[in-house]
């Protein structure tokens, strides 16, 4: 009996040993197998990592810059979206093999992170490209450079106040940068323009109510309206708004007329009676015709003085005396003829002349 006690002890002895050979092995195949999957899973997220760079690059190709601060000119939604896709394509985890190791954890949390900051940056892209389309879609043109404020750009002319809020939600969650400052400029302007047209119509309407004028109508009121219509961006609606104000022109103009025709017929019959009924005659009085007369003095003429003219003296003729003497010859008879004078006489006459002359041209 004491012989079956000892075999049964050893042969439970035997199993125990057994089991904790076989429970030993299995825990160091079971940590071999999980340090196996640990490297296989390391290897794949090795693998991925390299993919990340690749989509950084992607992603930095959505921006006009370095600075990623406003996306490139002509940028699509399905751009976006490819980007998108191909960093969801690149996954790292420990569920396919259910691996649980500290240092692995560790690595694969590293990684996500990487990969959830590339995520955040696609998410913005994709916000602000949405915002955009949003806010091009309230202008008549589209916005094509979104680095600068166009002051000229216009709203539609059906562009309501809900339009431009569904563009601001969009906008939600955006840090502040020079892109959100455009932005909200280009929102700014569009809830301007339709609170102004918004104003001038509510002008018209009190001016212009059913198509009448009213009290309020005055001058004044239509030319303030007309300054303010002129400011409106939108030609379409500017066409319409200013219709209104030459309709309200118009009907001034025809309220004004029968008053100005009464008041000319009443000046024209007060001038008739007073002209009927007064009897005394105008006596009209003549007008002066005397003129004070107007001293001219003389203007004084100078005479050149006269100069003496110098006379040549006569020389006096003498008488010839007949000869006395007997002459032997036998006396000769003359005949008359025209006397001739002396040289004597001409010089006098010539100086009486020239005396003359010079007198006369005194």
């Amino acid at each position: 009996m004491a012989k079956n006690v000892k075999s049964t002890i050893g042969v439970i002895a035997v199993g125990i040993v057994a089991v904790g050979v076989v429970a030993v092995g299995y825990k160091v195949n079971a940590d071999r197998q999980n340090e196996q999957n640990v490297d296989y899973v390391i290897s794949l997220i090795d693998q991925e990592k390299k993919q990340l760079p690749e989509v950084q690059k992607l992603v930095d190709g959505l921006y006009s810059s370095d600075k990623k601060v406003f996306l490139k000119k002509d940028l699509t939604k399905e751009q976006i979206d490819v980007v998108s896709k191909k960093l969801s394509d690149i996954k790292a985890d420990n569920s396919r093999l259910d691996v649980k190791d500290k240092k692995l954890t560790q690595q694969i949390e590293a990684f996500n992170q990487s990969k959830s900051e590339l995520g955040e940056q696609i998410s913005i892209a994709q916000k602000k490209l949405a915002t955009q389309n949003a806010t091009t879609d309230l202008f008549s043109e589209p916005i094509t450079d979104w680095e600068k404020f166009d002051e000229n750009a216009y709203i539609k002319a059906d562009i309501k106040d809900t339009t431009v809020n569904n563009a601001k939600e969009q906008m939600k969650n955006l840090s502040d940068d020079d892109w959100t400052k455009i932005l909200n400029q280009y929102l700014k302007s569009a809830t301007d323009q339709i609170n102004q047209i918004k104003s001038i119509r509510k002008t018209i309407e009190e001016l212009l109510p059913n198509g009448v004028i009213s009290e309020q109508a005055t001058a004044e009121a239509q030319a303030n309206l007309v300054v303010e219509i002129e400011k409106v961006k939108n030609p379409e609606v500017q066409a319409e708004l200013a219709a209104s104000a030459t309709e309200i022109a118009n009907q001034l103009a025809l309220a004004a007329a029968p008053v100005v025709e009464s008041t000319v017929e009443q000046t024209v019959e007060s001038t008739v009676e007073s002209t009927v009924e007064s009897t005394e005659p105008v006596v009209e009085t003549p007008e002066s015709t005397y003129e004070e007369p107007v001293y001219v003095p003389e203007t004084p003429t100078y005479q050149q003085p006269t100069t003496p003219s110098y006379q040549q003296p006569v020389t006096p003729v003498q008488p010839t005396t007949p000869s006395t003497t007997p002459s032997s010859q036998a006396p000769v008879e003359t005949t008359p003829s025209s006397e001739t004078p002396t040289s004597s006489q001409g010089a006098a006459v010539d100086g009486a002349k020239d005396t003359q002359a010079t007198n006369q041209a005194s």
